[in-house]
């Protein structure tokens, strides 16, 4: 209209006015999509970095959860071998310290605890007594009856002494056919009742053999008792096996003390 090509009236007077409105929405819409493609990516890349995230998390999880399990596998795998080992340690000290025929104590448990046995009682002035007991003829019963009988025999034996005697008495195989009693903190007038009533049940009972035989068996026992002069556990010991021979030079199946 200026330039006088297009005749000035009231439409082209106002006619720029669309065509600028017309641009401003036509750029307005060009950035809207722009964004929108943008606000998209977005999202887009979110969604793949959440499930990267929880796929790695999972990924984890697993391991540590395999992790775990191979921990607890271990442990108690661990657990089971240390109660083998137990079991097996026990077994190793009862071994040790045990006679297999009989199930008493042996004569090396014995030595080991002597010190500290002597040593209480010296303490604390407290009554020891040591009872020393020996199958009589038993060359005979081996060498009538054979061994596997002799073997019976002893544990027979044994038994009578393991119901015949306390918890707190240690009651031992010394040597083939010898057994130890050690009696602490007693006084001796019970010694003396335990080693009769022990020599009474061994000689009242009898052994089968065979369809209708038996065999009896008596102790020779010797007892003897702590001392002030006394210093270690062999003294009495050695005074109560003295004690033995004495009995058993006197007949066998009786008591005698030293």
């Amino acid at each position: 209209t200026y330039n006088g090509l297009i005749a000035y009236h009231s439409i082209s007077r106002y006619a720029f006015l669309f065509g600028s409105f017309s641009e401003v929405i036509f750029f307005n819409s060009l950035m809207i999509s722009h964004y929108h493609i943008i606000f998209k990516d977005r999202i887009r890349l979110q969604k793949e970095l959440i499930a990267l995230k929880t796929e790695k998390e999972s990924q984890l999880e697993e391991q540590l959860r395999q992790r775990v399990e191979e921990l607890e596998a271990s442990n108690q795998q661990l657990k089971e071998q240390t109660i083998e080992l137990e079991e097996v340690q026990k077994k190793l000290e009862v071994q040790a310290t045990t006679d297999p025929l009989t199930g008493l104590y042996n004569r090396r448990y014995v030595h080991s605890i002597t010190s500290r046995v002597f040593d209480t009682a010296k303490r604390y002035e407290q009554n020891l007594s040591v009872i020393m007991l020996d199958i009589d003829d038993f060359k005979r019963i081996n060498d009538v009856y054979g061994h596997a009988m002799g073997d019976d025999v002893i544990e027979h034996c044994a038994q009578l002494l393991k119901k015949s005697t306390r918890q707190a008495d240690i009651v031992a195989r010394f040597g083939g056919e010898e057994f130890l009693i050690i009696i602490p903190n007693t006084p001796h007038d019970e010694v003396i009742e335990m080693a009769t009533r022990i020599e009474y049940a061994v000689a009242h009972n009898v052994i089968p053999y065979g369809n209708d035989e038996h065999i009896h068996c008596t102790f020779s026992i010797g007892i003897t008792h702590l001392t002030q002069l006394d210093n270690d556990m062999e003294q009495l010991i050695q005074r109560a096996d003295k004690a033995m021979y004495r009995a058993k030079s006197k007949g066998k199946n009786c008591i005698e003390s030293l």
